[in-house]
């Protein structure tokens, strides 16, 4: 497919609106454009057709939507959990990182920092701060969270990696370049 290349690099007008303004967009208009993905570069499946089958045919060629979860083999929490239980599962000094979204700039905050940040109204934020990635192994969080069936069936780390790595594994972080890094393992 042909694409319009654009060098944001030495476009300083786009920077200067996303600084001014903010890079806002909803993911449902962009999926149901018609003119954009509806059927380009976005399938919908059921969760029936989303198996190993599937990707050794397809080899996941493209984002997948599956709009009804029941049947891929997942567990989420409840939608009454919140921030406050997330921190008190994998405690409140822990550190996470968070990414400056207008900067796009990586920092580090402790769990009760971030939940107190969550908690402002967003009138009240100085800044708009994302968590990307929050690794949770080992903690009380694992119990709530299963990832779908077909991801574990899949995964390199759970399928190929040394097993005793995962019990050698004392801290998990997500910076694989650490020191004692064995088992880089999300669950």
């Amino acid at each position: 497919r042909t694409r319009v290349k654009k060098n944001y690099v030495d476009d300083d007008d786009f920077f200067e609106e996303v600084l001014e303004k903010g890079q806002k967009w909803n993911i449902e208009v962009k999926l149901n454009a018609p003119d954009n993905y509806q059927g380009k570069f976005v399938e919908e499946l059921t969760a029936d057709e989303f198996n190993v089958s599937y990707i050794q045919r397809t080899g996941f060629p493209n984002p997948i939507i599956i709009k009804q979860h029941r049947g891929l083999g997942l567990q989420v929490p409840t939608s009454h959990f919140t921030i406050h239980d997330v921190r008190s599962c994998i405690g409140s000094q822990r550190l996470i990182d968070v990414v400056h979204v207008d900067t796009q700039e990586s920092s580090q905050m402790t769990m009760k920092s971030w939940t107190d940040y969550y908690d402002q109204s967003p009138e009240k934020r100085s800044q708009l701060l994302n968590v990307i990635s929050l690794e949770f192994s080992h903690t009380k969080l694992e119990k709530y969270v299963e990832s779908p069936l077909l991801v574990r069936e899949i995964d390199w780390v759970s399928n190929a990696w040394p097993k005793y790595w995962e019990n050698v594994q004392a801290e998990y972080q997500n910076d694989l370049k650490q020191e004692h890094m064995y088992y880089p393992k999300t669950r």
